[in-house]
């Protein structure tokens, strides 16, 4: 029986030692899961941010294995142990990283709001965004030939710009500057855009 008092007495200790240090976590920090990914979604949503769709797909892929795990277990070698078996599934680095980005900034909201001392080293994976498979014009026209009318125009306009299918489509005619021969994409449409916005003449 008298072992259990030191043993009390010795956590205490260990407790006092790292109490004010990021090594500290305490009793709400401990029972804190992975319920962290609330926050990250509505953070999502009370920015406007975009993709929250993709948002919420990353979040029910990180839930397949964290789901029952505390926050404080979720450590640097278990992410890492994570983003090998997405790699061995031969999921592209770039969708596991949207997955490793989603968990890194769950952490990080958990800090910045006070319920956890720090964060795991989220290690992200080399990416190769270089796009492939552009076609000559004269491919490219082959190509418009067989589109459908309401299909040809968008196409060429893709075709000229380099803009991606969704910034194409969420073009509106407030977007549209006659007067000065330009169509701005709005910063919330563009995933390369980060302030003011890309524009094409």
């Amino acid at each position: 029986m008298p072992r259990l008092p030191r043993l009390a007495r010795g956590i205490l200790r260990e407790r006092l030692r790292k109490a004010g240090t990021p090594e500290f976590i305490g009793p709400a920090a401990e029972r804190l899961t992975f319920d962290i990914a609330a926050m990250y979604l509505t953070d999502y949503r009370v920015n406007g941010k975009r993709s929250v769709k993709d948002a919420n797909r990353n979040v029910e892929r990180l839930r397949t294995i964290f789901g029952f795990d505390r926050a404080m277990d979720i450590t640097a070698d278990r992410i890492a142990a994570y983003a090998a078996t997405r790699l061995d599934d031969e999921m592209a680095p770039a969708s596991i990283n949207r997955e490793l980005a989603a968990l890194r900034r769950m952490f990080s909201l958990s800090v910045k709001a006070g319920r956890l001392g720090h964060r795991p080293h989220v290690a992200m994976l080399a990416e190769d965004n270089a796009r492939q498979g552009f076609l000559e014009p004269a491919d490219f026209a082959a190509v418009r030939a067989h589109l459908p009318a309401y299909l040809a125009a968008a196409a060429s306009f893709a075709y000229l710009t380099g803009w991606r299918k969704g910034e194409v489509r969420s073009l509106e005619w407030r977007d549209v500057d006659l007067d000065a021969g330009v169509i701005r994409l709005r910063p919330e449409h563009s995933k390369q855009a980060t302030a003011g916005s890309r524009a094409a003449r």
